[in-house]
């Protein structure tokens, strides 16, 4: 996916609510996706996590005044989803190999 367009809409997700961030738990953590694309997804699950929007400093690529535009709010009710659902996929990722491997790849590439 291009990178000017991959990184708003995976941004974009948690205003579908509990679907969106379904989605992007898929995304970060399905076994055929680009390190890229897994990355960006889990950088949006924290966002979401943390009690608010994703922000220009969370993804690169997204549009200058990104902070600026109107976007979804994320309620208590969101916010405890996606950190029960991302905790709940970082547990089960840490108990495989193959896929401890790439999240510590990634958790050092947001570094």
């Amino acid at each position: 996916m291009d990178d000017l367009l991959a990184a708003p809409a995976l941004a974009c997700l948690p205003g579908w609510q509990e679907n969106g961030i379904d989605a992007l738990a898929g995304l970060g953590f399905g076994r055929d996706r680009k390190l890229k694309t897994k990355k960006r997804a889990i950088e949006a699950l924290l966002a979401v996590s943390l009690g608010r929007p994703v922000k220009e400093r969370d993804m690169m690529f997204l549009l200058d005044d990104w902070d600026s535009i109107e976007k979804y709010s994320v309620g208590p009710d969101l916010q405890a989803y996606s950190y029960k659902l991302l905790r709940e996929k970082l547990l089960i990722a840490l108990a495989e190999p193959d896929t401890k491997r790439d999240l510590f790849y990634l958790i050092g590439n947001m570094l």
